[in-house]
């Protein structure tokens, strides 16, 4: 792994306000910062898959073995100008699906033309030597792919457009709806639910969301493996909570349970999204993952807004599920600066948290 600026940084607990009574689960930590690379670079999404590591810069995807040689999988040959890496979902080493965003501005003369031709989904089987346009429902009738995810078996894909979800058996290639959001039945997006995560521990539990037309949170979920959907448009009582839903993370050990990030606070729910709890209040969460310290351990991450700590690269942790906050600052890392994703993973027998960030790629190493 690359390394700059390492910064051994000793425990800081933060007890918010709010953030719950429980008892804390006795652990002592601390951890190193580091920049893997890609310095300077908005990186969009890393993700750790079997052996390998995965990352999305805003117009190629890149894969490592160490975090230190990266390889292009040459998704940029496919983008027009002005497009870029929306999404992907790896299925294997040469197996891996891409997600287009299309270009922000056309002009009235290109608009007809640009949008005719406009794909959104492809797919590589030779790692990245060659990638072909998947032509299906989501290249008809308007619409596109917002974001796909996979069960943990890759049985089951699942995507998203403005709210409607749409099931894939063959990786891609073919789909079939599976909720629409409104009863006329098309393509066109009647939401900006435009995420989508599947349960990695109890597969039936699938959760859509993003925001409504006015930008309030909403939640598109189902509970048996998409035969029922409820909507939900939390109204979060104590003012917090405001803003599209950024992410959403899942108890390993409940899966009515989970957390949600906002623009300004996480907010747990026990029971699927019936009730909410505000956990956290000290920045915009826009990542979540799962940690392996404890049974319920949680990275959050995203942008500080307010004191001095304003822009700096952040982590946060709990060791139960929400109840109770650390925050580790990197203190030297680099300012203004917005963390996208998150990924945990073991590097050399050590649980490390790797950072997509604005700046660059980052990795935090837990030290117990």
């Amino acid at each position: 792994m690359k390394k700059r600026g390492t910064e051994l940084l000793s425990l800081i607990l933060l007890f918010f306000a709010g953030c719950g009574t429980d008892a804390m689960e006795e652990i002592s930590i601390s951890g190193s910062w580091d920049l893997v690379g890609f310095e300077g670079e908005n990186i969009q999404f890393v993700r750790s898959e079997g052996h390998a590591f995965y990352l999305a810069t805003e117009t190629e995807i890149y894969r490592s073995e160490d975090l230190s040689d990266w390889t292009s999988q040459n998704m940029s040959q496919i983008l027009k100008e002005g497009e870029k890496v929306r999404d992907f979902l790896v299925f294997s080493e040469t197996e891996i699906l891409g997600v287009v965003l299309f270009k922000d501005e056309t002009s009235p003369e290109e608009s007809e033309q640009y949008w005719d031709n406009f794909v959104s989904l492809f797919r590589t089987t030779d790692g990245g030597e060659n990638w072909e346009p998947l032509y299906n429902e989501f290249t008809e009738n308007e619409a596109y792919v917002n974001s796909v995810s996979a069960d943990s078996e890759l049985q089951n894909t699942y995507a998203v457009h403005g709210g409607n979800v749409a099931r894939s058996l063959d990786r891609g290639l073919s789909w079939s709806p599976v909720h629409w959001f409104d009863d006329d039945k098309k393509w066109v997006p009647h939401t900006n639910v435009g995420n989508i995560n599947v349960n990695p521990f109890d597969s039936s539990v699938i959760w859509a969301f993003g925001s409504n037309l006015v930008t309030r949170p909403q939640i598109i979920r189902t509970i048996d493996e998409g035969e029922t959907w409820d909507i939900f448009n939390p109204n979060f009582s104590d003012g917090f909570g405001g803003g599209p839903v950024r992410d959403v993370l899942f108890s390993p050990g409940n899966r009515d349970k989970s957390l949600i990030g906002t623009g300004n606070s996480i907010q747990l729910t026990p029971d699927s999204g019936e009730t909410w709890e505000r956990v956290y209040d000290g920045g915009r969460i826009l990542a979540l993952v799962n940690g392996t310290v404890t049974d319920e351990a949680v990275y959050a991450s995203g942008r500080l807004f307010d004191g001095s700590d304003a822009g700096k690269l952040f982590l946060n942790f709990t060791p139960d599920f929400g109840r109770n906050w650390q925050t580790f600052i990197y203190e030297d890392g680099p300012d203004d600066v917005r963390v996208n994703a998150l990924s945990s993973t073991e590097v050399n027998g050590q649980e490390t948290v790797l950072l997509a960030t604005t700046k660059g790629l980052f990795s935090f190493s837990v030290i117990l």
